[in-house]
């Protein structure tokens, strides 16, 4: 039987109009979780699918997610006990640098932003999550596990990682970023990306310029990023917002929606997956 598990923003009761809805669906080897999820989504819920073995395995190599999800989830449909014993399971890992670095490098989408409007908003999407993913690593790494944007920016600041004005202003990206997920366009400013340049340049201790990128760059920024990879797929999402106004973008629009579909079939098949 599946089990679902309701966490996220919503479930600490930190939200804000624009939130996600998030749930977790636990299945095992032969369950059919397609007309669930499809009704999920329908409920306007960004829905992650795993089998049983494999959140065992994320958990026993202490998988974040995993703590942010059976840890502080609530199962609202299934069994508890699902949900205990694979929280059982967790134990961190000895650190979490490489996921720091791989955030660090995601980064690098940004040396060719297409310039329109839309784009900066797909930019400020990557560049606060990129953000919020680093410094609950770096938490982690002195074993404070959090993941609720109120105790990640209350626990960064704790620490010395930013300070009051960084805090006001990622938490004016995160409604930004919230607002572009549901589809709204807020029209932001390079002003104020100059303010996130600086924080990302002090979270990160390296100096990441954001810099638009020529026709030319945009076009062949997926094809140089790993087949299948989240930085593939961010890609085209920057790609989507430099031809925002064209028909064709829309097959694509609809891909970059769903991130671990994206990744597991890969750009090609999932386009083909999803023309069906």
């Amino acid at each position: 039987m599946t089990t679902v598990i309701e966490f996220g923003s919503r479930r600490h009761g930190c939200h804000d109009l624009f939130s996600d809805k998030d749930v977790y669906l636990l299945c095992g080897p032969n369950d059919d979780v397609s007309q669930e999820k499809g009704k999920l989504e329908r409920q306007g819920y960004s829905v992650t699918v795993s089998s049983r073995d494999r959140a065992e395995y994320l958990s026993a190599k202490g998988s974040l997610f995993i703590h942010h999800v059976f840890f502080e989830g609530l199962v609202t449909e299934g069994s508890d006990e699902d949900r205990i014993k694979i929280k059982n399971m967790w134990r961190s890992a000895p650190c979490y640098d490489q996921e720091i670095e791989e955030n660090i490098e995601m980064l690098g989408v940004l040396e060719a932003i297409p310039s329109t409007i839309e784009a900066l908003a797909t930019v400020n999407d990557i560049v606060i999550c990129s953000l919020r993913n680093i410094l609950i690593r770096k938490l982690a790494n002195n074993g404070f596990f959090v993941f609720s944007w109120r105790d990640v920016l209350a626990q960064s600041k704790r620490h010395n990682l930013i300070n009051d004005v960084d805090e006001k202003i990622m938490r004016q990206a995160r409604i930004y970023k919230n607002g572009y997920r549901l589809g709204l366009a807020p029209k932001l400013d390079w002003s104020f990306f100059e303010h996130l340049e600086q924080i990302t340049k002090k979270i990160m201790d390296k100096n990441r310029k954001f810099r638009f990128g020529s026709h030319k760059e945009v076009l062949a920024a997926p094809e140089k990023a790993i087949e299948g990879s989240y930085s593939q797929l961010r890609t085209i999402e920057l790609l989507c917002s430099h031809y925002h106004f064209h028909e064709s973008m829309r097959k694509y629009s609809v891909l970059v929606k769903d991130p671990a579909y994206f990744s597991t079939f890969g750009p090609n098949k999932a386009l083909q997956r999803t023309s069906r």
